[in-house]
């Protein structure tokens, strides 16, 4: 019996650290924020939805953090490495390569190739559809000897899944600068099996 006391001594003392350190290290949040939340959820506002997430949810998170202490000690250690050394996530930032470039096109092919058609009238009859203002702002940053070039390009996320993108890019002096995506396809896994 000694052994689960110690053994839920440890976790109640990883849970203080744990929590003191996330503390420290995250940012409160902001009242404009909550406004924006509150908004766009105006469950926010319940009380219901108050004590379920501000005692229920922290309460059972720290039975379980206790209960399973190695798991989540295991995390945060990940969490911490996977930062990297200004402790800070570095999120992936997509760029499309030379390599991933297809081929040279004209903004006529381009747009004739992209006009949605939908017989139920939802997405306008334009190039990209709902996103004809981003293939508008990507034209409007074209300067006399830029190219335009369709583009596929294998992309490893930050959450580990794998997709193909392609889509269209402005090329500059021969390097890509901004683009537009028209897919992204998830690449399954294989088992090897």
């Amino acid at each position: 019996m000694i052994y689960l006391y110690l053994y839920l001594a440890i976790g109640a003392v990883v849970l203080v650290v744990m929590y003191v350190t996330h503390k420290l290290s995250s940012k409160s949040e902001s009242e404009g924020l909550k406004d924006i939340l509150d908004a766009m959820n105006p469950e926010r506002k319940k009380l219901s939805y108050r004590v379920i997430n501000n005692c229920l949810v922290p309460v059972l998170a720290s039975v379980i953090a206790i209960l399973f202490w190695p798991a989540v000690l295991y995390m945060k250690i990940k969490d911490m490495r996977d930062r990297g050394p200004g402790g800070k996530f570095e999120e992936k930032v997509f760029g499309v390569r030379k390599a991933d470039l297809l081929a040279k096109r004209t903004i006529q092919q381009i747009e004739s190739d992209e006009v949605i058609e939908d017989p139920l009238g939802a997405v306008p009859a334009l190039p990209f559809g709902h996103l004809n203002k981003c293939w508008k702002n990507l034209l409007a940053q074209m300067m006399d000897g830029d190219e335009l070039w369709s583009f596929k390009s294998k992309w490893d996320g930050n959450w580990g899944r794998t997709e193909i993108r392609s889509g269209y890019v402005l090329v500059r002096e021969g390097s890509p600068e901004a683009f537009i995506l028209t897919a992204r396809t998830p690449v399954e896994k294989d088992d090897g099996g």
